[in-house]
C-alpha cells in the first residue's frame, strides 16, 4: 500500500477503469483475519464483486479525490541518459506497476539545474530538467505532485535502461481507457445493488461466460454460433448470441466501417457482453474482430477468466468462394481480408478449421470447451 488505509467492508475503486466493489477479507501472509491494513503494509485483498483488476491499476477508497485518468501528461523530467531526450521519440514510461509507451510531444523549456535559468531548446541534456508535454499509447491514473507525490512520479526507460525521473504536474485530457472515447458524464456514482453475480448464477444454476467467435467474413461464426445457441436453448441453458450484423441494425446502426468506428463497434459490444455475462447467461459473439488489441481489450474488460476465444479458421480464398452474403463481390471500403488486414489470434482457446471439419464437428468442440471450462454446467 502506498498511502492511506483501508477496512474490511470499504468500498473501493479501481483506476482507470472506473470499477466497483467491496472489500471482503484483508489478507497478510503472516496474520489472518486482519480488519485493516495501511501504508507501507504488503497485503492482499479480496472482494465481494468479481471483476477483474489489470496489473497497474490503482486501488483506492470510494468517496475520496477522485483520480486523474489521461493519455497525455505534462511533466518534469530529470534527465539522466546517455543519449539526449528529443520530442517524436519513442520511450517507455513506467508508473507504479503500470508500464506505458511514451513519446516526447513537446519540450516547453529546459531548466539549468545549477543555476535554474530557463532556456528554450529542442533536446535534454544528461542532468537538464525539462518540463514535456508526453502522450502516452494508452490512459494511466495518477495524482499530480501537489496532491500525492508517491502516485505522480515515473521513470522513464530508453532502450532497455532507465534514463530518467519525473513527476507528473497535470493531465491534459479526461478520457477513458478503453478506447480513448472523452468522459462526458463525471458526476456519477456506481450503484450497489442487493443481488450479485453469484445470486444470479445459483437462480440459473449456471455460470455466465463469452464465447467470442473471430475470423473473416464467410469462416462459419454465425453458422457455428447458431447451431451452439440453439443446442444450448434446447438444454435449458439461458443463453443469447450477439451477431455482428444483427447488432448493427439497432445499437450500432449509427457505425460505420472506419477505424474509429470498428473500434467503437467492439467497444460496444463488448460492454454488453459483459453485462450479460454479469447477468449469469452464457453469451455468444460472433464478430470478426479483426485485430489482436481489440480482442486483448474485449479480454480486459469481460475478463480472461470469463471469455473464451474461438478462431473459426478459413482461408480468404475459401471465404471468397463461399461468400453467404455476396460481400466479396462489392467493392467494400475497409472490408477485412481484402483492403484491410485481419491479425489472426495469437492465443485462442480454441481453433475450429471450417475447411476440413463440418459445422456438427466444429459445435460440439465449441460445446465441449463451455463444458470444460465451466464446471457449473456439467451437472445441471
Amino acid at each position: 500500500m502506498k498511502h492511506g488505509k483501508i477496512n474490511v467492508n470499504s468500498n473501493i475503486v479501481v483506476y482507470p477503469s472506473m470499477k466497483k466493489s467491496k472489500v471482503k477479507t484483508i489478507e497478510e501472509f503472516s496474520e489472518k483475519n486482519r480488519e485493516s491494513a495501511s501504508a507501507g503494509m504488503a497485503t492482499g485483498i479480496t472482494l465481494t464483486e468479481q471483476i477483474y483488476i489489470k496489473r497497474g491499476e490503482i486501488v483506492t477508497i470510494d468517496g475520496e479525490k477522485e483520480m486523474c485518468i489521461a493519455s497525455k501528461i505534462k511533466a518534469n523530467i530529470f534527465w539522466l541518459g546517455k543519449h539526449k531526450l528529443l520530442p517524436n521519440m519513442k520511450y517507455m514510461l513506467k508508473i507504479g506497476t503500470n508500464k506505458v509507451n511514451a513519446t516526447i510531444l513537446k519540450i516547453n523549456r529546459v531548466i539549468n539545474s545549477s543555476n535554474l535559468s530557463n532556456t528554450e531548446k529542442q533536446y535534454v541534456e544528461c542532468n537538464e530538467v525539462a518540463e514535456c508535454i508526453i502522450q502516452l499509447d494508452k490512459s494511466i491514473a495518477f495524482d499530480t505532485v501537489e496532491d500525492n507525490q508517491k502516485t505522480s512520479r515515473f521513470v522513464i526507460v530508453d532502450g532497455y535502461e532507465i534514463s530518467g525521473g519525473g513527476i507528473i504536474i497535470e493531465g491534459l485530457e479526461n478520457i477513458d481507457q478503453k478506447e480513448n472515447i472523452k468522459v462526458k458524464s463525471t458526476n456519477i456514482t456506481w450503484q450497489q445493488t442487493k443481488t450479485n453475480y453469484e445470486d444470479r448464477c445459483r437462480v440459473l444454476k449456471q455460470k455466465g461466460k463469452v464465447i467470442w467467435f473471430t475470423g473473416l467474413s464467410g469462416a462459419g461464426k454465425s453458422t457455428i454460433a447458431t447451431e451452439v445457441e440453439k443446442y444450448l436453448n434446447q438444454n435449458n441453458y439461458a443463453v443469447y448470441l450477439l451477431d455482428g450484423d444483427n447488432i448493427r441494425h439497432g445499437i450500432n446502426k449509427d457505425l460505420g466501417f472506419e477505424e474509429k468506428d470498428r473500434n467503437e463497434n467492439i467497444r460496444r459490444i463488448t460492454e454488453i457482453a459483459k453485462l450479460f455475462q454479469d447477468a449469469g447467461l452464457i453469451v455468444l459473439v460472433s464478430f470478426i474482430t479483426p485485430f489482436e488489441e481489440m480482442r486483448k481489450s474485449a479480454k480486459e474488460i469481460i475478463g480472461k477468466e470469463n471469455l473464451i476465444e474461438v478462431y473459426v479458421k478459413a482461408s480468404l480464398e475459401t471465404c471468397m468462394k463461399r461468400d453467404p452474403k455476396g460481400l466479396y463481390k462489392k467493392n467494400i471500403k475497409n472490408f477485412t481480408g481484402i483492403s484491410s488486414p485481419y491479425e489472426i489470434p495469437k492465443n485462442p482457446n480454441l481453433i475450429l478449421d471450417t475447411e476440413n471439419e463440418s459445422v456438427e464437428e466444429c459445435s460440439k468442440k465449441v460445446m465441449q470447451k463451455i463444458l470444460t471450462d465451466n464446471e457449473s454446467l456439467k451437472h445441471r
